[in-house]
C-alpha cells in the first residue's frame, strides 16, 4: 500500500533536517498511540497553506490508509532515520518505523530556495511495499 501527498510551495529554509526529525518524532508518537489522524496532521501542519490543498475528508482517507498499513505491519517497536538525499535545495529523508511484522517507510521532503529562513515540507510518502524499496 502506498500513499503520497505532493505540494509545491515557495518558502525558504536552512537545511539541517531538524524539521524533518521533529516531524517524524511526532508522527511516530501518534502512530504508536494509534492516533492516525494526528500523525497525518502533524505532517500537514508543516506544509504552508495546507488548508487550501487538503480537505478533512482527504486527511481521513490518509489516516485510514495509514491505519491499514499499521494493522498489516503489527505493533510499532521503534523508528530510525535511514537515509538523506540532497538535490540542490531539496532534501529527502527516509525513515523506517520498525513494526512486529513489517517495517513501514516514511519519506519526507524539505525545500529551501535560500539559506537562513524557516524550513517547510513539500512532500511525504509512506508505504510498506518492501519489495519496491530496492533496485
Amino acid at each position: 500500500m502506498r500513499f503520497a501527498l505532493i505540494f509545491a510551495t515557495c518558502t525558504v529554509t536552512s537545511f539541517a533536517g531538524k524539521l524533518t526529525d521533529t516531524t517524524m518524532s511526532s508522527v511516530y508518537n501518534y502512530f504508536s498511540s494509534e492516533k492516525y489522524d494526528s500523525a497525518v496532521t502533524s505532517i500537514l501542519n508543516n506544509i504552508p497553506d495546507n488548508q487550501q490543498h487538503v480537505t478533512p475528508y482527504q486527511i481521513t482517507q490518509m489516516a485510514d490508509e495509514l491505519k491499514k498499513i499499521a494493522e498489516n505491519s503489527g505493533k510499532p517497536i521503534s523508528y530510525d532515520k535511514v537515509g538523506t538525499e540532497k538535490l540542490g535545495n531539496v532534501e529527502g529523508t527516509t525513515f523506517l518505523i520498525y513494526c512486529k511484522k513489517y517495517p513501514i517507510r516514511f519519506r519526507i521532503t524539505e525545500y529551501s530556495p535560500q539559506i537562513g529562513a524557516k524550513p517547510h515540507l513539500l512532500h511525504f510518502l509512506y508505504d510498506s511495499e518492501v519489495h519496491s524499496w530496492f533496485k
